[in-house]
């Protein structure tokens, strides 16, 4: 049995946010036989569902870029943000006047209380460079993972220091009693580094980001939009 992880926006998912009916079939078919096909991302469960459900996926998943791993009936783990090191980083959120969202255990963007799986800070691109600066100067320790995010926005998200897809990635091998030789990734982006680092079967297409590229064990010449997953997957799985 093998593990075939893969990303979604940028990787999977064509720019229209669409999976091919091909890309499926393939995905489907390593399923049938008897291998698992899982989905790595930074996106919460509530905008994975849908996706997980189109491919008629059972087994666990990871999202929130790591922080979660869960199937569509439970969460396995999880890892939650210090509420005291969330109230430091609120107060100065709200002393700068930034805009930003607490994220909690429900993947809500309105928290009252309890757990905090995360906080979003958005802003220009300056703006959170100078937001990023600060909080790295912070007397504790949180993770912290910058991105793109609606054209000339950028966001900052604020996760517990434990948190990264290939940590996470690891413990769901673990759970399937898979080694990490027998373990393929795709990813497109810089949140997928750490998915590259521990997993040597490292695959990214022709648009990843070049620090991707560098550390990749293969760059195809196809794009997000070519179906690149699939083909690689009928050429080499």
């Amino acid at each position: 049995m093998k593990i075939v992880a893969c990303d979604l926006d940028g990787t999977l998912l064509r720019d229209d946010k669409t999976i091919s009916k091909h890309t499926k079939e393939v995905i489907k078919n390593i399923v049938k036989k008897g291998n698992i096909f899982t989905i790595v991302t930074g996106r919460r469960y509530k905008a994975t569902k849908d996706i997980y459900d189109s491919l008629d996926l059972k087994e666990l998943i990871i999202v929130n870029d790591g922080a979660v791993i869960r199937n569509k009936n439970k969460i396995v783990q999880s890892f939650y943000l210090d509420l005291n090191i969330v109230d430091k980083i609120v107060i100065y959120l709200k002393k700068m006047k930034k805009k930003f969202y607490v994220v909690d255990e429900n993947e809500n963007l309105d928290y009252q209380n309890g757990k905090v799986l995360k906080i979003i800070v958005v802003g220009e691109k300056k703006e959170m460079e100078n937001v990023y600066s600060r909080l790295k100067k912070f007397p504790c320790s949180f993770f912290i993972q910058p991105s793109f995010f609606k054209q000339a926005n950028y966001s900052l998200v604020i996760y517990n220091k434990n948190v990264n897809k290939g940590y996470s990635l690891q413990l769901l091998a673990e759970h399937y009693n898979v080694k990490n030789d027998d373990v393929i990734v795709f990813g497109n982006w810089t949140n997928d580094i750490s998915l590259f680092n521990c997993f040597k079967n490292s695959i990214a297409p022709k648009n990843a980001h070049k620090s991707l590229k560098k550390i990749a064990f293969y760059v195809s010449n196809r794009t997000n939009n070519d179906d690149f997953v699939a083909h690689y997957l009928l050429n080499n799985f």
